[in-house]
């Protein structure tokens, strides 16, 4: 009797990959979003279209802003 593996699907990742692919990187100009864990990045707000842009990017991306530091945090 053989016993079988079960491997689980890595969605989390995946969905991250997916993400991170999707997203338009030019957006950000000359700020680096590398989206490794503990990255954070603070935003220009002077341009509001683009600065909208960039946070859509960034909740896709996973970050969570923190308003007492004003940066976005993975």
């Amino acid at each position: 009797m053989t016993k079988s593996k079960t491997v689980k699907p890595q969605k989390a990742k995946q969905s991250s990959e997916k993400a991170e692919s999707s997203v338009n990187m030019t957006i950000f100009g000359h700020t680096k979003v590398t989206n490794q864990p503990g990255d954070e990045v603070k935003l220009d707000p002077t341009n509001r279209q683009q600065l909208r842009q960039q946070r859509d990017a960034l909740l896709e991306l996973g970050y969570k802003f923190d308003a007492r530091r004003q940066i976005w945090v993975k």
